[in-house]
């Protein structure tokens, strides 16, 4: 199953509902609008598509405001995240590759997904490989959702 960067990203948006679901379940500053942070990296060309879409999602739920937290480079990521749970101040959504995943889960950082991918009809993880749902699956509770698969090897 070959996905193409739209579904990816269509994806994104997906994991972004299932955030404010979460969002709405956590105390929440009093005023008209809720805020999301979402800390990721990724290359210029991702920032741009990410922010594009979040635009798009936001017109369509002007109560939420999402705010992109960008981060070059997944080493520097990595260190900013864990200094913000240190700190205290954990974003909302957080994208983390397979090793950021393991670090934190074995730590309780992740919330489980479960009750909010069993109430979202629109969303599916037939979408996804089941083999990299399962990296961010423990005890057959879902805490990521993949953003994209790259390779672990190039056999030539």
């Amino acid at each position: 199953m070959r996905v193409s960067k739209l579904t990816q990203i269509a994806k994104l948006i997906t994991i972004l509902m299932l955030s404010v679901a979460i969002l709405a379940c956590s105390p929440q500053k009093k005023e008209n609008v809720k805020r999301i942070q979402v800390a990721y990296w990724g290359s210029y060309q991702e920032v741009q598509i990410i922010g594009s879409v979040i635009s798009k999602w936001q017109k369509k739920h002007p109560e939420i405001v999402v705010e992109l937290q960008h981060t070059p480079g997944v080493s520097n990521y990595t260190d900013k995240l864990l200094t913000r749970v240190a700190g205290g101040a954990s974003p909302d959504v957080a994208f983390a590759e397979v090793k950021i995943f393991v670090d934190f889960q074995s730590e309780n950082l992740f919330m489980n997904l479960n009750p909010f991918i069993k109430n979202d009809p629109e969303f599916s993880l037939d979408d996804y490989f089941p083999s990299v749902v399962d990296r961010f699956t423990r005890d057959g509770k879902v805490y990521g959702i993949p953003r994209d698969t790259a390779p672990f090897a190039c056999v030539y």
